[in-house]
């Protein structure tokens, strides 16, 4: 019965951390269960936040639980915890899963009880012996974790843009992949009917790999600059074609006129000019609505509306050069409007960055 149960649940979303519950914390709880004597029943997976009172003696828990493949399915889970004792309920309409015994220990391992009711079905309520203990390094039919040197932060966050379409996934710097991708990875596993672990697979990394790969042949992605020129981005040449270079600027359009993308290498600014550079740019103009900007140190994105045109510009003063692009396209619902997260996050650039001779 817990397998028809799980193949129709729906899926909803998981934060994603580690550790066990402390004092006045919010940890993780991520574990697998086995019933073993339960008719049906498979491995399942609780990814779920811990959060504890100031004492640490009681927790209130909010996550996930997902089936592990061969099967598949997901539902929201909640409970608390005394100690290190946590009763925990998954409601699958119409069935409702109750787990209870001791997860949050130091080694993440304990026994305890799963308990599955369906008051539409005979034989209801299904009752057996459960034990948690930590996700292993290999899931048969998700393949061992993905080694941390294997990918960075802004390798995967351009993965998670064009597969799952998150656009706060990091930022310029490479280093781990952080808390906040992880959170996006679980929303993508969620979205995908695959169990939401907050852990990177290799098998989550070939389907990831491979939907980016769809989604840029879709719009005719085509990538410029590169490592030897200090900066990257790219274009959608499906939509936009090349332009014409007007002084430094380097310019992509639409056949319609609707969608403008610039992207120049300029001279780059001293600290002082380039705050300078940053006023003149964000300050108040009775033409434009909707402005959003954040400056973070020699970084500046904003983006506003004016004259109905959705305008999104994005600075980058390096060492080198000032790295600069702006996409422009009709506001609302439209192919153009489609690709802006991909056009203006694709733009990286690197001190090596130095201006056109």
């Amino acid at each position: 019965m817990l397998k028809s149960i799980l193949m129709t649940a729906a899926a909803l979303g998981v934060l994603a951390a580690s550790g066990a519950a402390r004092a006045g914390e919010v940890t993780t709880m991520r574990l697998i269960v086995d019933a073993p004597t339960i008719p049906g029943a498979t491995r399942f997976v609780i990814e779920a936040e811990v959060d504890s009172d100031d004492n640490g003696a009681h927790s209130d828990v909010k996550g996930w639980f997902s089936a592990l493949p061969p099967k598949a399915g997901s539902g929201a889970l909640d409970g608390h915890c005394l100690g290190q004792r946590c009763e925990l309920s998954v409601d699958l309409d119409p069935v409702k899963v109750k787990l209870s015994g001791d997860m949050v220990t130091q080694s993440g391992s304990g026994k305890g009880v799963l308990e599955a009711t369906n008051d539409q079905a005979p034989g209801s309520p299904i009752k057996g012996d459960a034990t948690f203990a930590p996700v292993p390094d290999s899931i048969p039919g998700l393949g061992g974790r993905v080694k941390p040197e294997a990918l960075d932060s802004l390798a995967f966050a351009d993965l998670l843009l064009w597969a799952a379409g998150a656009t706060d996934v990091g930022d310029d710097d490479s280093h781990p992949i952080s808390d906040s991708q992880l959170e996006s990875l679980g929303s993508w596993q969620r979205e995908n009917h695959r169990p939401v672990i907050g852990v990177l697979f290799t098998g989550d990394l070939d389907l990831l790999t491979r939907q980016r790969a769809d989604a840029q042949k879709a719009v005719g992605w085509v990538p410029l600059g590169g490592p030897a020129q200090g900066w990257s981005a790219g274009y959608p040449s499906k939509l936009l074609s090349p332009a014409g270079r007007v002084g430094a600027e380097q310019r992509f359009a639409s056949a319609d006129g609707k969608a403008v993308l610039v992207i120049a290498i300029d001279p780059p600014l001293s600290d002082e000019d380039f705050t300078a550079f940053v006023d003149k740019q964000t300050q108040d103009r009775p033409e434009r609505s909707e402005v959003n900007y954040g400056r973070s140190g020699d970084d500046l994105n904003m983006s506003y509306v004016e004259k109905d045109q959705s305008v999104t510009a994005v600075y980058f003063n390096r060492k080198g050069a000032l790295v600069r692009l702006t996409y422009t396209c009709p506001k609302g619902d439209n192919p153009y409007a489609a690709v802006e997260s991909q056009v203006t996050l694709s733009l990286r650039a690197s001190d090596d960055a130095k201006p056109a001779p």
